[in-house]
């Protein structure tokens, strides 16, 4: 793969299982079944830490969320085409498109799929996370 001027280094793949297992053991630990976190390219960036943290992609503006189950496969909600292209090529887990922004519909989907709907749910860092979705 050609090499872009954006290019940022990326985390090994062992680091995924590391990270995971580490979120995963404090949310058993605090009885939280998922957890919804929000990333915005805010603060020189500082507000997309989490999202890097788990998915290792780096957005580059505005919201974008990840759906992080106690067990199953996390779900990074993308906001655009560009930005989707850029995730699926390398984040760790999963990228799905969201509808029309609409993060807040798109996430109660997959937390219902899950089952979750009934369980309980975490916010990781409500400093970045706009309103509009938080209230619908």
């Amino acid at each position: 793969m050609k090499k872009m001027a954006w290019d940022i280094p990326l985390a090994p793949i062992e680091e995924k299982a590391r990270r995971h297992g580490a979120i995963r053991e404090l949310m058993a630990f605090r009885k939280i079944d998922c957890l919804i976190v929000p990333g915005m390219h805010s603060n020189y960036g500082a507000g997309r830490a989490n999202i890097r943290y788990i998915s290792n992609y780096a957005q580059w503006f505005d919201d974008e969320y990840i759906t992080f189950p106690l067990a199953g496969d996390p779900l990074l909600y993308a906001w655009s085409s560009a930005h989707y292209d850029w995730a699926t090529r390398i984040s760790w887990i999963p990228v799905k498109m969201s509808n029309e922004r609409d993060y807040a519909k798109d996430m109660a989907a997959e937390i219902r799929r899950l089952g979750l709907d009934k369980g309980t749910l975490g916010v990781v860092d409500m400093r970045v996370m706009p309103r509009r979705h938080m209230w619908g």
